[in-house]
């Protein structure tokens, strides 16, 4: 049999693309999830987490809710790698609450620049020092208030 190689950049290109698609592909596992209540959330994150150790570890589903079960403490290390790399990915393709990938969930969006030029902060300090008050928080609240009854 003839091994396949791959160059590290052919192989990170791959994964990523997969992350893309696996993630379109539990799009209707996420609606499921949102729409069930509480105890119909619960049995999907243990189905989902069970038959993910059990693709990653080749076991059977027996072993799996043993492994589900077992205390964090009590878990082999391949055990405990197995079902954290289960829990991270129920979290990023059925709940989506993984906040470790939430900036790859939304595709081409631009993230906005909350960088101020340095001449117009100038000029907003300078407006901002003709308000009484004991803080810049006091200030720019009169600035507020004044621009609203303008406005």
């Amino acid at each position: 049999m003839m091994k396949s190689t791959v160059t590290a950049n052919e192989f990170f290109y791959n994964l990523g693309k997969n992350d893309r698609l696996t993630l379109d592909a539990s799009k209707p596992l996420h609606e499921a999830y949102k729409r069930g209540d509480g105890a119909q959330q619960k049995e999907m994150r243990q189905a989902c987490m069970a038959h993910y150790v059990m693709g990653k570890l080749a076991v059977s589903r027996v072993v799996a809710d043993r492994i589900l079960s077992t205390p964090r403490t009590e878990r082999t290390e391949r055990e405990q790698c197995a079902y954290r790399v289960a829990n991270e990915r129920f979290t990023y393709h059925v709940s989506r609450t993984n906040n470790k990938v939430a900036n790859t969930k939304v595709a081409n969006t631009k993230v906005a620049s909350h960088r101020i030029d340095p001449k117009m902060r100038d000029t907003a300090m300078r407006f901002l020092a003709e308000f009484e008050g004991a803080s810049l928080v006091e200030q720019i609240r009169a600035a507020k208030a004044l621009l609203s009854a303008m406005g």
